[in-house]
């Protein structure tokens, strides 16, 4: 599955009840966690050597809140641009299967849907997941090459020498879905794309009074957008940007006609019904699937829209269903009412034994080889019939934090938050919670990517360094309650070191640490208040600020722009991925450095860099950087973890003799 490459090239911050430590997306687990995550020094150093030919055009994210990915890559100059296009070439057209048999449904399983279908204004990856589904971009990189673009509603596009001006040609067969409108109810007809759709992208986003601050920082360079004709665009960069080309061939179009069908609204009135109308829980699409139901408390639907302009999906239609407990899902998967499932650390070591399931790629770093071969054994029969599912794991690029709000007195105190770090066994909750899949990291990005420092090393387990920071810092039991106190917000009263750590309530993973951290904590005589809380309400705290501590992860890519999460822009900007408040002029300067910096070399090491700033401030305690797990049934073809450290399951297909519709 496609995830909207924009709000994938954000961060996107991961429900933990959704994906277990970050690394099960239980969206579609299959199409959310692409890229690497590094398991031995060997495997980085193929990696180096990988990142290395493919220069600075990675596959990039935006970061989610969920969910996202963001990679930094450098504008293509000269006409060579335009070359995937000149053949008549199509997203995926060398990854298909020409014997693929047409039909059948894929269903796959989340614990919560989200009340607005809005991806610039609701940063979740179940969002980006949907509209993935349903609104095509530019273009889509090729998941065997990473430094390919291959063409989707960009028929082909020239870049300028100065890699600051794109000319976009649009296909002029690709059309808006008809729909209903949910507000005056009005049957509307289907209508072309045109230039103007995307414009009114730049208009909205642009608009500072709409809450779309997670992609918004990363247009800041972007000088506008200029119409030629109806199907053809120029995107002019002030000044080269590192992700430029990601964000430029990453463009959907936005429908004016469905969110401004008034054109004599005030803007006030436009902001208005952009954020709050009822046709955000509906999306006007462009792609292979069109939206046909949405419940957040039961399902959302889609069927394959047989108008669509490019090559249409062999399976016909999708379902994500919403089952909020994970033992009533996972046995619901092993009924046949799910077709693909994000296993949990004790599902994969425990419940998922051969001869009933089978592991498809047993090492991680021969992954696409290894899936490859199975999937050539499966269609020439060569498999025993003996089992049901088929496992595979791959690298993630999620990685979770417990992140410290530093708007708090509490949490002002860089040593403090050192102290925190150290009563965090973040090697027990490896081994216990995630039972040893995945690996502990120093910083902002997880280990494969050429930004993370390998000489930072984590901050170990040691509660008496601990006691002995915050001695340094002048907490000390002075009233013998069994608790440290200190003045530190000035009040002139001595008050306990306490805090309420929220974390997402449907998430058993999430307890378990939450417990551990709790345990540990009481040792050096700090009280944790843990507190459950319903994903949509936490999102939202986060958001206001108002919190104490929090537990979730990012997911992202191998490479970004950390200006997201990290530029002090966002320190106090409600609405911002900045949540913790983090401010630092060097890492700001190193952010906006980097943002500049072409040449990917010089880039990887200012991120480095970033970094080491990052990790001696301490505004998160980093956690774990995870492994996607995931079990399907083994009626479909052509499920492959790609090169680029992903699967897709727009290429896969079934058999008639086992096709479903459900």
């Amino acid at each position: 599955m496609r995830q909207n490459p924009i709000v994938s090239a954000l961060l996107v911050i991961v429900n933990l009840a959704v994906v277990a430590f970050a690394a099960y997306l239980a969206i579609d687990a299959l199409d959310q966690s692409r890229r690497q995550n590094a398991r031995t020094e060997q495997a980085m150093s193929r990696l180096a050597e990988s990142l290395d030919r493919l220069s600075e055009n990675l596959a990039s994210r935006p970061v989610v809140l969920s969910s996202g990915d963001a990679t930094a890559v450098h504008p293509q100059s000269g006409p060579s641009a335009a070359n995937p296009a000149a053949g008549g070439v199509f997203a995926y057209d060398n990854l298909r299967d020409p014997n693929a048999e047409d039909g059948g449904s894929l269903v796959t399983r989340t614990i919560s849907l989200p009340g607005n279908l809005n991806y610039l204004v609701n940063n979740e990856a179940t969002v980006s997941t949907i509209w993935g589904l349903v609104v095509d971009t530019l273009a889509e990189r090729n998941p065997n090459d990473l430094t390919e673009y291959q063409p989707l509603m960009a028929e082909r596009w020239e870049v300028s020498d100065d890699g600051l001006v794109y000319t976009i040609h649009l296909r002029k067969n690709a059309m808006w879905q008809p729909y209903v409108d949910p507000v005056t109810k009005a049957e509307m007809p289907a209508r072309p794309v045109t230039s103007d759709d995307f414009l009114f992208f730049w208009e909205v986003l642009q608009n500072e009074n709409i809450p779309a601050e997670a992609l918004r920082t990363y247009y800041v360079d972007l000088e506008g957008l200029e119409i030629v004709d109806d199907h053809t665009f120029k995107v002019i960069w002030k000044q080269p940007y590192s992700m430029s080309e990601s964000f430029t061939l990453g463009l959907q179009p936005l429908p004016r006609h469905y969110y401004r069908p008034d054109p004599t609204w005030s803007d006030e009135r436009f902001v208005d019904e952009f954020v709050s109308s009822p046709r955000n829980q509906w999306i006007v699409g462009t792609g292979p699937y069109k939206l046909t139901k949405w419940d957040k408390n039961i399902e959302v639907a889609f069927e394959r829209d047989e108008n669509y302009y490019g090559r249409k999906p062999p399976i016909r239609t999708r379902r994500i269903w919403v089952v909020p407990d994970n033992s009533v899902s996972f046995l619901e998967f092993e009924k046949g009412a799910i077709d693909v499932y994000g296993l949990t650390p004790g599902q994969w070591h425990e419940e998922t034994p051969e001869p009933n399931y089978r592991l498809v790629t047993p090492d991680i770093e021969t992954a696409y080889e290894d899936s490859m071969e199975w999937d050539r054994r499966k269609k020439a029969g060569e498999l025993p019939e003996d089992y049901q599912f088929e496992k595979f794991q791959y690298n993630s690029t999620s990685w979770s934090y417990v992140g410290y709000n530093m708007n708090r007195p509490l949490f002002q105190d860089r040593e403090v938050r050192v102290a925190l770090t150290h009563l965090v066994d973040r090697q027990r909750i490896l081994d216990e919670v995630n039972l040893g899949l995945g690996s502990i990291i120093s910083g902002p990005f997880i280990p494969t990517s050429p930004y993370y420092n390998h000489d930072v090393k984590p901050l170990p387990f040691n509660i008496e360094t601990a006691r002995q920071l915050l001695a340094d810092a002048g907490w000390e039991d002075t009233d013998g309650d069994g608790l440290i106190d200190k003045d530190y917000d000035g009040s002139g009263v001595r008050k306990p070191f306490q805090f309420t750590f929220i974390i997402p309530s449907s998430s058993a993973s999430s307890r378990k640490i939450a417990a551990i951290i709790e345990q540990d904590m009481l040792k050096a005589r700090i009280k944790v208040d843990i507190k459950p809380i319903e994903w949509s309400v936490y999102t939202q705290l986060l958001e206001k600020r108002e919190f104490d501590v929090c537990f979730l992860a990012w997911s992202g890519g191998v490479e970004g722009d950390p200006y997201q999460i990290w530029h002090s822009s966002g320190a106090n900007r409600e609405g911002s991925s900045n949540h913790v408040g983090y401010s630092s002029p060097e890492a700001d300067r190193l952010i906006e450095l980097g943002r500049r910096t072409v040449d990917k070399q010089k880039r990887y090491e200012i991120y480095k860099q970033l970094h080491e700033v990052i990790a001696h401030d301490q505004p998160y305690t980093f956690m774990i950087a995870g492994t996607a797990t995931v079990a399907q049934s083994k009626r479909y073809r052509n499920a492959i973890v790609y090169k680029g450290g992903q699967m897709n399951s727009l290429l896969q297909w079934v058999p008639r003799s086992m096709q479903q519709v459900r």
